[in-house]
């Protein structure tokens, strides 16, 4: 696992030791994986929102879970992140990527795509993970300052389960 989805772990379970959105079962299964050795690929949030859904299903929906921790995560984290329910449909900014592959590998690390671009200068990232699009804005930060010599503005929002697995898709042929 990539340090930086590693440190998004560690951020989401820190985040919800300090909520009540899940309870304690949720808390202990969630830090058990966290601490495993196994390879982890998938979001945090995602993950957690999927085994709830896929363990108790006449209780938990999968996006309502992701919508509902993200949230509780946004509150927690401080990112005070806005929901913008449209950012999957803008359109994917393939020339941003090409021009910077390392900033497209990042976000795909991360499952964080890049809804807008304006050169480096200006880049809007959508997340269900607060913590996940925290930790790579400042690493896009750091490396624009060191690539262009300048501070880029990144926003970032929070995005809907359904436009983050069709942005991921369409972004990084990310099959959800």
């Amino acid at each position: 696992m990539s340090s930086l989805l590693q440190q998004a772990y560690l951020g989401v379970e820190q985040a919800l030791q300090s909520t009540e959105v899940v309870d304690h079962v949720w808390k202990d299964w969630f830090h058990e994986l966290v601490i495993s050795p196994g390879e982890k690929t998938q979001d945090p949030i995602d993950c957690l929102a999927t085994q709830m859904a896929e363990t108790l299903p006449d209780l938990y929906s999968q996006a309502k879970q992701v919508m509902v921790i993200g949230e509780a995560v946004n509150e927690v984290s401080g990112a005070q992140l806005t929901r913008i329910p449209f950012a999957a449909r803008m359109m994917t900014p393939t020339a941003f990527y090409e021009k910077h592959p390392e900033i497209a590998d990042l976000a795909r690390q991360l499952h964080c795509p890049v809804s807008y671009a304006e050169g480096a200068e200006v880049i809007g990232l959508a997340t269900i993970n607060p913590v996940a699009g925290l930790i790579l804005k400042e690493e896009l930060v750091k490396l624009v300052e060191a690539s262009e010599g300048y501070t880029p503005f990144i926003s970032l929002s929070l995005i809907n389960h359904r436009g983050w697995g069709q942005m991921n898709h369409k972004h990084f042929n990310w099959a959800k």
